[in-house]
């Protein structure tokens, strides 16, 4: 199924606004959840790891955390860790 809105916008959609007030906890929609989403619903995004990648490289726009709420901060998606995505307020600026 092809589909015209393009896929940063489209995750923004899908993934809620991150909660400044919620500390210590995982919230969002995980990467598992949202690839589901998109693997149904788009013809951009072909498995989960090219999306955690394309995530990654936008990450400017999204609260990418682990299962403990801690935010990822390496450059590229860890190896057998759940993540949790959100959206930023405002863009992250790098």
């Amino acid at each position: 199924m092809s589909h015209s809105e393009p896929l940063l916008d489209w995750i923004k959609t899908q993934a809620p606004d991150y909660d400044w007030n919620l500390k210590g906890d995982p919230q969002g929609i995980t990467l598992v959840e949202l690839s589901e989403l998109a693997l149904s619903q788009r013809s951009d995004c072909q498995s989960t790891p090219d999306l955690a990648g394309f995530l990654f490289e936008h990450r400017m726009w999204f609260h990418l955390t682990d299962e403990e709420g801690h935010q990822i901060d390496q450059p590229r998606p860890p190896e057998h860790t759940a993540i949790w995505i959100s959206v930023r307020s405002t863009p992250w600026a790098s």
